[in-house]
């Protein structure tokens, strides 16, 4: 029983350990959304500003994209 214990803690305390310290703290953006929420179920794919009232967009790391709709704002053409 102590060998279990002393296993699970080894192992929460290395992906605790783990999650904070990857990428040097910081989640990687997979979309962007104004702060000012004008478009409230829209994500834009890129980070810059918004169409709506000019803000500049915020980062999202986690989206639940179910009910949203992701706007390509790439300046490529």
């Amino acid at each position: 029983m102590k060998s279990i214990l002393k296993s699970l803690t080894i192992s929460v305390t290395l992906l605790i350990g783990l999650t904070l310290f990857s990428c040097n703290g910081k989640e990687k953006a997979v979309a962007y959304q104004c702060p000012m929420n004008c478009q409230a179920d829209s994500l834009y794919s890129n980070e810059g500003n918004c169409l709506v009232c000019g803000m500049d967009l915020n980062g999202v790391e986690k989206v639940d994209s179910t009910n949203m709709k992701i706007i390509n704002n790439s300046t490529k053409n």
